[in-house]
Protein backbone atom coordinates (compact mmCIF):
# COMPACT_ATOMS: atom_id res chain seq x y z
CA UNK A 1 0.00 0.00 0.00
CA UNK A 2 1.60 3.22 -1.14
CA UNK A 3 1.53 5.94 1.07
CA UNK A 4 -1.02 9.05 0.38
CA UNK A 5 -0.27 12.85 0.02
CA UNK A 6 -1.73 13.56 3.77
CA UNK A 7 1.11 10.92 4.85
CA UNK A 8 3.73 12.37 2.96
CA UNK A 9 2.58 15.49 4.39
CA UNK A 10 2.89 14.59 8.36
CA UNK A 11 6.46 13.15 7.68
CA UNK A 12 7.53 16.02 6.17
CA UNK A 13 6.42 18.10 9.02
CA UNK A 14 7.94 15.90 11.37
CA UNK A 15 11.31 16.09 9.75
CA UNK A 16 11.15 19.85 9.03
CA UNK A 17 9.68 20.11 12.68
CA UNK A 18 6.69 22.04 11.46
CA UNK A 19 4.21 19.67 12.74
CA UNK A 20 4.73 21.03 17.03
CA UNK A 21 5.43 25.02 15.71
CA UNK A 22 1.80 27.06 16.72
CA UNK A 23 0.52 27.76 13.23
CA UNK A 24 2.59 25.79 11.72
CA UNK A 25 0.38 25.81 7.87
CA UNK A 26 1.52 29.73 7.60
CA UNK A 27 5.02 28.21 7.76
CA UNK A 28 4.68 26.09 5.41
CA UNK A 29 0.89 25.25 3.75
CA UNK A 30 -0.19 22.07 2.53
CA UNK A 31 -0.17 23.27 -0.94
CA UNK A 32 3.22 24.33 -0.99
CA UNK A 33 4.27 20.39 0.52
CA UNK A 34 2.73 19.16 -2.60
CA UNK A 35 4.66 21.03 -4.69
CA UNK A 36 8.24 20.02 -2.94
CA UNK A 37 6.70 16.39 -2.39
CA UNK A 38 5.90 16.28 -6.29
CA UNK A 39 9.83 17.36 -7.03
CA UNK A 40 10.96 15.05 -5.10
CA UNK A 41 8.68 12.05 -6.83
CA UNK A 42 9.74 13.37 -10.17
CA UNK A 43 13.98 13.14 -8.75
CA UNK A 44 13.59 9.61 -7.87
CA UNK A 45 11.17 8.57 -10.85
CA UNK A 46 14.12 9.38 -13.24
CA UNK A 47 16.74 7.81 -10.55
CA UNK A 48 14.15 4.53 -11.28
CA UNK A 49 13.79 4.97 -14.74
CA UNK A 50 17.50 5.86 -15.02
CA UNK A 51 18.31 2.21 -14.01
CA UNK A 52 15.34 0.22 -16.17
CA UNK A 53 14.05 2.65 -18.29
CA UNK A 54 11.00 0.05 -19.48
CA UNK A 55 10.27 0.05 -15.58
CA UNK A 56 7.37 2.02 -16.38
CA UNK A 57 6.76 1.56 -19.88
CA UNK A 58 3.60 1.81 -21.60
CA UNK A 59 1.63 1.08 -24.93
CA UNK A 60 -0.26 3.74 -27.02
CA UNK A 61 -1.91 2.03 -30.64
CA UNK A 62 -2.53 5.02 -33.05
CA UNK A 63 -3.26 4.95 -36.85
CA UNK A 64 -2.65 7.27 -39.58
CA UNK A 65 -4.53 8.93 -41.96
CA UNK A 66 -4.20 7.89 -45.78
CA UNK A 67 -3.49 11.04 -47.30
CA UNK A 68 0.24 12.83 -47.54
CA UNK A 69 -0.09 14.76 -44.66
CA UNK A 70 -1.53 12.15 -42.73
CA UNK A 71 1.95 11.12 -41.36
CA UNK A 72 1.39 12.84 -38.07
CA UNK A 73 -0.19 11.54 -34.86
CA UNK A 74 -0.57 13.10 -31.63
CA UNK A 75 1.04 11.83 -28.19
CA UNK A 76 -0.55 10.41 -25.67
CA UNK A 77 -1.38 13.62 -22.44
CA UNK A 78 0.95 11.85 -20.08
CA UNK A 79 3.95 11.43 -22.47
CA UNK A 80 7.52 11.29 -20.71
CA UNK A 81 9.63 9.56 -23.18
CA UNK A 82 10.12 7.65 -26.13
CA UNK A 83 11.24 4.04 -25.58
CA UNK A 84 10.45 2.52 -29.06
CA UNK A 85 7.82 2.87 -32.11
CA UNK A 86 7.09 -0.35 -33.97
CA UNK A 87 4.60 -1.03 -37.21
CA UNK A 88 2.50 -3.69 -37.64
CA UNK A 89 2.76 -4.71 -33.73
CA UNK A 90 1.54 -8.41 -32.71
CA UNK A 91 2.28 -9.36 -36.35
CA UNK A 92 5.01 -11.14 -38.24
CA UNK A 93 5.30 -8.00 -39.66
CA UNK A 94 6.42 -6.22 -37.24
CA UNK A 95 8.84 -3.46 -37.87
CA UNK A 96 10.76 -1.67 -35.57
CA UNK A 97 10.66 2.21 -36.67
CA UNK A 98 14.01 4.32 -35.30
CA UNK A 99 13.47 7.91 -34.37
CA UNK A 100 15.70 9.83 -36.45
CA UNK A 101 17.52 13.38 -36.55
CA UNK A 102 14.99 15.82 -37.88
CA UNK A 103 17.56 16.61 -40.87
CA UNK A 104 17.42 13.25 -42.23
CA UNK A 105 13.86 13.24 -42.21
CA UNK A 106 13.94 13.43 -46.23
CA UNK A 107 16.30 10.74 -46.99
CA UNK A 108 13.64 8.07 -48.08
CA UNK A 109 14.33 5.74 -45.09
CA UNK A 110 11.89 4.28 -42.11
CA UNK A 111 11.81 6.55 -39.43
CA UNK A 112 10.29 8.79 -37.32
CA UNK A 113 10.52 12.63 -35.56
CA UNK A 114 9.00 14.13 -32.15
CA UNK A 115 7.89 17.62 -33.03
CA UNK A 116 6.69 19.35 -29.67
CA UNK A 117 3.48 17.00 -28.54
CA UNK A 118 3.09 15.20 -32.48
CA UNK A 119 5.06 12.36 -33.86
CA UNK A 120 5.69 12.35 -37.41
CA UNK A 121 6.12 9.19 -39.91
CA UNK A 122 8.65 9.12 -42.63
CA UNK A 123 8.61 8.71 -45.23
CA UNK A 124 4.96 10.43 -45.88
CA UNK A 125 3.94 7.42 -48.28
CA UNK A 126 3.33 5.34 -44.77
CA UNK A 127 0.37 7.41 -44.09
CA UNK A 128 -2.15 5.16 -44.22
CA UNK A 129 -0.84 1.73 -43.30
CA UNK A 130 0.05 0.68 -39.62
CA UNK A 131 -1.45 -0.19 -36.99
CA UNK A 132 1.47 1.64 -35.32
CA UNK A 133 2.49 1.16 -31.65
CA UNK A 134 4.75 3.65 -29.47
CA UNK A 135 6.50 2.38 -25.80
CA UNK A 136 6.66 5.35 -24.22
CA UNK A 137 7.58 6.23 -20.63
CA UNK A 138 4.68 8.11 -19.01
CA UNK A 139 5.06 11.12 -16.76
CA UNK A 140 5.75 10.92 -12.88
CA UNK A 141 3.04 10.65 -10.95
CA UNK A 142 1.61 14.10 -9.30
CA UNK A 143 0.17 15.13 -6.06
CA UNK A 144 -2.49 18.19 -5.74
CA UNK A 145 -2.51 19.10 -9.96
CA UNK A 146 -6.40 20.58 -9.07
CA UNK A 147 -8.14 21.25 -5.93
CA UNK A 148 -11.94 20.76 -4.71
CA UNK A 149 -13.87 21.23 -1.43
CA UNK A 150 -15.63 18.01 -1.80
CA UNK A 151 -15.33 14.68 -3.26
CA UNK A 152 -18.14 11.76 -3.50
CA UNK A 153 -18.08 9.40 -0.93
CA UNK A 154 -21.51 8.18 -1.36
CA UNK A 155 -24.97 7.70 -3.68
CA UNK A 156 -25.97 11.24 -4.26
CA UNK A 157 -29.82 12.26 -5.64
CA UNK A 158 -30.22 11.41 -9.49
CA UNK A 159 -29.35 14.52 -11.75
CA UNK A 160 -30.82 15.26 -15.35
CA UNK A 161 -27.83 15.75 -17.88
CA UNK A 162 -27.47 19.30 -20.31
CA UNK A 163 -24.92 19.35 -22.56
CA UNK A 164 -21.28 18.57 -22.80
CA UNK A 165 -17.57 18.98 -22.06
CA UNK A 166 -17.36 23.01 -21.86
CA UNK A 167 -20.38 24.67 -19.78
CA UNK A 168 -22.07 20.78 -19.11
CA UNK A 169 -24.45 21.11 -16.00
CA UNK A 170 -26.07 18.56 -14.24
CA UNK A 171 -29.14 19.43 -12.13
CA UNK A 172 -30.65 17.25 -9.52
CA UNK A 173 -34.00 15.54 -10.70
CA UNK A 174 -36.02 16.75 -7.45
CA UNK A 175 -35.59 19.11 -4.75
CA UNK A 176 -33.07 19.02 -2.28
CA UNK A 177 -29.70 20.39 -0.38
CA UNK A 178 -26.76 19.31 -2.07
CA UNK A 179 -24.29 17.19 0.97
CA UNK A 180 -21.19 15.39 0.05
CA UNK A 181 -18.85 13.36 2.68
CA UNK A 182 -21.18 14.68 5.34
CA UNK A 183 -20.42 18.60 4.44
CA UNK A 184 -22.90 21.16 2.45
CA UNK A 185 -22.20 22.59 -0.77
CA UNK A 186 -22.34 26.02 -0.72
CA UNK A 187 -22.19 28.37 -3.91
CA UNK A 188 -19.11 28.57 -5.85
CA UNK A 189 -17.44 25.30 -4.27
CA UNK A 190 -15.39 22.99 -6.55
CA UNK A 191 -16.75 19.36 -6.13
CA UNK A 192 -15.23 16.44 -7.85
CA UNK A 193 -17.38 13.11 -8.58
CA UNK A 194 -16.26 9.93 -8.26
CA UNK A 195 -19.05 7.69 -7.28
CA UNK A 196 -21.14 6.27 -10.53
CA UNK A 197 -23.77 4.42 -8.48
CA UNK A 198 -25.94 8.00 -9.01
CA UNK A 199 -25.18 9.60 -12.15
CA UNK A 200 -25.38 6.51 -13.86
CA UNK A 201 -22.30 6.28 -17.10
CA UNK A 202 -18.90 7.37 -15.89
CA UNK A 203 -19.10 9.82 -18.42
CA UNK A 204 -20.06 12.38 -16.33
CA UNK A 205 -17.94 12.35 -13.67
CA UNK A 206 -14.99 15.16 -12.97
CA UNK A 207 -14.62 18.35 -11.37
CA UNK A 208 -17.89 20.75 -11.03
CA UNK A 209 -18.60 23.80 -9.38
CA UNK A 210 -21.93 24.26 -7.52
CA UNK A 211 -24.06 27.03 -9.26
CA UNK A 212 -26.52 26.10 -6.62
CA UNK A 213 -26.63 23.70 -3.54
CA UNK A 214 -30.42 22.91 -3.82
CA UNK A 215 -32.97 23.38 -1.06
CA UNK A 216 -36.35 22.63 0.08
CA UNK A 217 -38.27 23.94 -3.15
CA UNK A 218 -34.92 24.06 -5.52
CA UNK A 219 -32.94 21.32 -7.19
CA UNK A 220 -29.09 21.95 -6.88
CA UNK A 221 -26.93 22.76 -9.93
CA UNK A 222 -23.60 21.80 -11.15
CA UNK A 223 -21.45 22.87 -13.87
CA UNK A 224 -18.26 21.82 -15.49
CA UNK A 225 -15.33 23.48 -14.13
CA UNK A 226 -13.63 25.11 -16.93
CA UNK A 227 -10.35 24.31 -15.95
CA UNK A 228 -11.49 20.84 -15.92
CA UNK A 229 -14.09 20.42 -18.84
CA UNK A 230 -11.66 19.30 -22.02
CA UNK A 231 -9.25 16.55 -22.81
CA UNK A 232 -6.06 17.79 -23.15
CA UNK A 233 -2.88 18.22 -20.89
CA UNK A 234 -3.49 19.49 -17.36
CA UNK A 235 -7.09 19.16 -17.50
CA UNK A 236 -9.17 15.79 -18.54
CA UNK A 237 -6.31 13.44 -19.17
CA UNK A 238 -4.61 9.98 -17.94
CA UNK A 239 -3.32 11.01 -14.20
CA UNK A 240 -4.80 13.94 -13.67
CA UNK A 241 -4.99 14.43 -9.82
CA UNK A 242 -7.27 16.25 -7.50
CA UNK A 243 -6.47 17.32 -3.85
CA UNK A 244 -9.25 17.53 -1.19
CA UNK A 245 -9.68 20.44 1.10
CA UNK A 246 -12.98 19.60 3.50
CA UNK A 247 -15.05 16.42 4.74
CA UNK A 248 -15.65 14.24 7.10
CA UNK A 249 -13.85 11.46 5.63
CA UNK A 250 -12.49 12.10 2.13
CA UNK A 251 -10.36 15.38 4.01
CA UNK A 252 -6.74 15.77 2.81
CA UNK A 253 -7.10 12.94 0.19
CA UNK A 254 -5.85 12.76 -3.16
CA UNK A 255 -7.80 11.19 -6.11
CA UNK A 256 -6.12 10.36 -9.34
CA UNK A 257 -7.85 9.92 -12.72
CA UNK A 258 -7.17 6.22 -14.77
CA UNK A 259 -6.68 5.74 -18.21
CA UNK A 260 -8.45 7.98 -19.87
CA UNK A 261 -8.95 8.64 -23.93
CA UNK A 262 -11.50 10.99 -24.32
CA UNK A 263 -13.51 13.24 -24.96
CA UNK A 264 -15.27 14.42 -22.15
CA UNK A 265 -18.57 13.12 -21.79
CA UNK A 266 -17.79 10.33 -24.33
CA UNK A 267 -14.79 8.93 -22.47
CA UNK A 268 -15.32 6.65 -19.38
CA UNK A 269 -13.48 8.34 -16.18
CA UNK A 270 -12.54 6.18 -13.18
CA UNK A 271 -10.99 7.57 -9.80
CA UNK A 272 -9.35 5.76 -7.52
CA UNK A 273 -7.61 7.63 -4.54
CA UNK A 274 -3.97 8.67 -5.34
CA UNK A 275 -1.21 7.36 -3.67
CA UNK A 276 2.71 6.43 -4.28
CA UNK A 277 3.37 3.08 -6.29
CA UNK A 278 4.89 0.13 -4.56
CA UNK A 279 8.79 1.09 -5.96
CA UNK A 280 8.15 5.17 -5.13
CA UNK A 281 6.31 4.12 -1.43
CA UNK A 282 9.74 1.35 -1.01
CA UNK A 283 11.70 4.71 -1.07
CA UNK A 284 9.56 7.43 0.87
CA UNK A 285 12.58 8.41 2.98
CA UNK A 286 14.12 10.21 -0.03
CA UNK A 287 10.75 11.50 -1.27
CA UNK A 288 9.93 12.97 2.20
CA UNK A 289 13.65 14.18 3.25
CA UNK A 290 13.89 15.87 0.22
CA UNK A 291 10.49 17.30 0.31
CA UNK A 292 11.72 18.74 4.49
CA UNK A 293 15.54 20.27 2.87
CA UNK A 294 13.03 22.37 0.67
CA UNK A 295 11.33 23.68 3.46
CA UNK A 296 14.84 24.24 5.78
CA UNK A 297 15.91 26.14 2.46
CA UNK A 298 12.53 28.00 2.53
CA UNK A 299 13.20 28.81 6.44
CA UNK A 300 16.55 29.55 5.65
CA UNK A 301 17.50 26.97 8.97
CA UNK A 302 20.43 24.71 8.91
CA UNK A 303 19.48 21.19 7.36
CA UNK A 304 21.56 19.20 9.09
CA UNK A 305 18.62 17.58 11.39
CA UNK A 306 17.72 15.93 7.70
CA UNK A 307 21.03 15.77 5.87
CA UNK A 308 21.76 12.08 7.19
CA UNK A 309 18.17 10.95 6.53
CA UNK A 310 18.53 12.55 3.33
CA UNK A 311 21.60 10.85 2.17
CA UNK A 312 21.16 7.27 3.87
CA UNK A 313 17.56 7.74 1.86
CA UNK A 314 19.66 8.88 -1.41
CA UNK A 315 22.39 6.34 -0.76
CA UNK A 316 20.00 3.59 -0.84
CA UNK A 317 18.30 4.62 -4.84
CA UNK A 318 22.05 5.19 -6.05
CA UNK A 319 22.83 1.82 -4.84
CA UNK A 320 19.60 0.97 -6.87
CA UNK A 321 21.18 2.91 -10.02
CA UNK A 322 24.49 1.21 -9.65
CA UNK A 323 23.04 -1.89 -9.70
CA UNK A 324 24.52 -2.87 -6.23
CA UNK A 325 23.01 -5.57 -4.51
CA UNK A 326 21.53 -4.19 -1.51
CA UNK A 327 18.00 -4.88 0.19
CA UNK A 328 16.87 -6.40 -3.08
CA UNK A 329 13.79 -6.82 -1.67
CA UNK A 330 13.32 -3.03 -1.65
CA UNK A 331 14.47 -2.05 -4.69
CA UNK A 332 12.07 -4.36 -7.20
CA UNK A 333 14.81 -2.74 -10.25
CA UNK A 334 17.61 -3.93 -9.65
CA UNK A 335 19.78 -5.87 -12.03
CA UNK A 336 22.53 -8.76 -11.98
CA UNK A 337 24.15 -10.17 -15.21
CA UNK A 338 21.86 -8.57 -18.04
CA UNK A 339 18.34 -9.46 -16.31
CA UNK A 340 16.22 -8.61 -13.18
CA UNK A 341 17.46 -9.11 -9.67
CA UNK A 342 15.69 -11.06 -7.67
CA UNK A 343 16.91 -12.25 -3.76
CA UNK A 344 15.44 -15.92 -5.63
CA UNK A 345 19.02 -15.74 -7.30
CA UNK A 346 21.07 -16.15 -4.23
CA UNK A 347 19.32 -19.54 -3.68
CA UNK A 348 20.70 -20.55 -7.53
CA UNK A 349 23.92 -19.29 -7.10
Amino acid sequence: MGKTLAQLNAIVRQKSNTDGVAGGNQVVTDAELAGYINEAVRQLYDLVISVDSSYYESPYDFTLASSATGNVATLPLDFYKERGLVLFPDTERETPVFFVPFAERTRGKLGATLDGNTLKAYPWQLAGQGPWRLYYTPKAPVFDQHTVRLVSTGQLPATINTGSGVGKFLTESGNGALTMDGKAAAPGDRVLLTDVAFLGPSLNLGIYTVSNPGGVSSPFILVRATDFDEAKAGEVATGATVFVTDGATALNTSWQLGAFTGPVDTGAQTWSTSQLDTTLDNFDAYITASAALMVFAKRQMDPGVVTGLFQAAEQRVMSMATMRVAEPEQAPVLWRHGARYSRYHDDLA
